[in-house]
């Protein structure tokens, strides 16, 4: 028991730190002849605004996850041998990945702002750019 209310007491704590780091809560007080007066005060369009734009960028790599399959099959139907089965490699490991962003869609949308912060975590490989050598190799000619 002692376990379960450290863990909800952390868990509080965390999502304070985020809410007040990513502009969602907001400290304020003043101090009025010896009285002290304090206010907290809850940004529910910021909470908002980033789900909405995280969403969006999770659609747009699941978009252009859906373009790169379509090409891919497109290249498979006139490979054979080794390249066929190095390229149908690439498209079940897409697929997969595809499939994995359009269930956390679904998550996102029904997300709290205690678990979206987690969420967002599990997600950033998909969404974050593109790392300079998977630039570069896609800019190579073929």
């Amino acid at each position: 028991m002692k376990s379960l209310l450290a863990v909800l007491v952390v868990l509080v704590i965390a999502a304070c730190a985020v809410g007040l780091w990513r502009g969602w809560f907001e400290v304020g007080g003043r101090k009025d002849e010896g009285k002290v007066q304090a206010s907290l005060n809850v940004d529910v369009n910021k909470l908002k605004q980033d789900k909405d734009h995280f969403k969006k960028a999770l659609s747009d790599r699941a978009k252009s996850m859906k373009e790169k399959l379509a090409g891919l099959k497109d290249k498979a139907k006139d490979a054979t041998g080794a390249a066929k089965a190095k390229v149908e490699k690439e498209i079940e490991s897409l697929t997969k990945k595809h499939d994995s962003i359009e269930s956390k869609m679904k998550e996102v949308e029904d997300s709290t702002n205690e678990n979206f912060e987690g969420l967002k975590k599990s997600l950033a490989e998909y969404v974050e750019p593109e790392t300079d050598r998977a630039k570069e190799a896609a800019d190579r000619p073929k």
